[in-house]
Formats: structure tokens, C-alpha cells, sequence
């Protein structure tokens, strides 16, 4: 193509234009990346596994330089080599995807272990239930030894300790 000095005012101010649409792409790819880290730190304690997940999702697309190739391609469209720059947008956009796939994978993954812990609570919930229902039979039974009572009490103590960690790991 012509060099940019070379081509008509019309033409110049669309590879201007152009060229400031794939500059705002390449902000916006840079704010994501930022938000993913940004994320990843906010989950890091509640949810270590998804903002490892978040991390590594950025990682990748930090290691293939994607926002890099969206620079590389405004800055190709401002010297009017508009073949080369879509080549860089043509790569820019399936690294674009890959980050999409792994982040649905993640996703996948991360509803994956939240069923796996509601299953894992229901299940603690059912031995706590059980053991409650023998506690009370218990309790009925030594209605006048003060010294089985106290240690049932005891007991109940610790059953409602266990239920009230299962219902904050919910």
C-alpha cells in the first residue's frame, strides 16, 4: 500500500479512524488482564483454586502477547499495511478465543468442585443429623444423671460447632 502521506485526506482520516478503533481494542484487552489480576487477588482466600485458575488464564495470554499483537496491529494500520495488520488481528483474535476457552474451562472446573462440596457438606450434614438424633435419645434417657447430662451438653456443643463450620464452608 501506499504510505500514508500518499493517500487522499478520506483515506487517511479512515486509516486514522481504524487505527484508533484497534488502539481502544488494545486498552480494553490491557483493563481485562488487569481485571483478571485484579480478580484472582480479591478470591484469592475464598477461592484459591479459581484465582489460581484466573492467573494462569492470564499467564497464557500475557506469554502469547496478545495485547502486544493489538499494538502491533494499530500501529500496521497506521502505516497503511493493512495486510500485515490484519494478520496481527487475525492472531490476536485466537489467542482472544484460547483465553475464552480456558476461562470456560475453568468455570466448568470450578462448578465441578462446588458440587463436589455441597455433596461433601450434605453428606457431613447427614452424620451430624444422625448423631443428633442418637444425642437426644441419649439426653431423654439420662433425664436424672447430672453427669451424663453435662457431658451430653458437651456433646451437643460440639455438634453444633461441626454443623455451623459445614454451614460456613457453603
Amino acid at each position: 500500500g501506499k504510505s500514508p502521506d500518499e493517500l487522499k485526506p478520506e483515506q487517511k482520516a479512515a486509516i486514522d479512524a481504524a487505527e484508533e478503533e484497534q488502539r481502544k481494542l488494545e486498552e480494553r484487552t490491557r483493563q481485562l488482564m488487569d481485571k483478571m489480576k485484579d480478580l484472582a487477588d480479591t478470591r484469592r482466600d475464598k477461592d484459591p483454586q479459581g484465582a489460581q485458575d484466573l492467573d494462569k488464564a492470564r499467564e497464557q495470554a500475557e506469554k502469547e502477547k496478545l495485547a502486544e499483537k493489538m499494538k502491533e496491529a494499530a500501529d500496521l494500520i497506521k502505516q497503511n499495511q493493512l495486510n500485515k495488520a490484519a494478520e496481527k488481528q487475525k492472531e490476536a483474535m485466537a489467542e482472544l478465543e484460547k483465553l475464552a476457552e480456558k476461562l470456560e474451562e475453568k468455570r466448568d472446573a470450578e462448578l465441578e468442585r462446588k458440587i463436589k462440596a455441597m455433596k461433601e457438606a450434605e453428606a457431613e450434614l447427614e452424620k451430624i443429623i444422625d448423631e443428633q438424633e442418637k444425642l437426644s435419645k441419649k439426653i431423654r434417657e439420662a433425664k436424672d444423671d447430672k453427669e451424663e447430662l453435662k457431658r451430653l451438653a458437651k456433646k451437643q456443643e460440639e455438634l453444633n460447632a461441626r454443623t455451623e463450620k459445614v454451614m460456613q464452608e457453603m
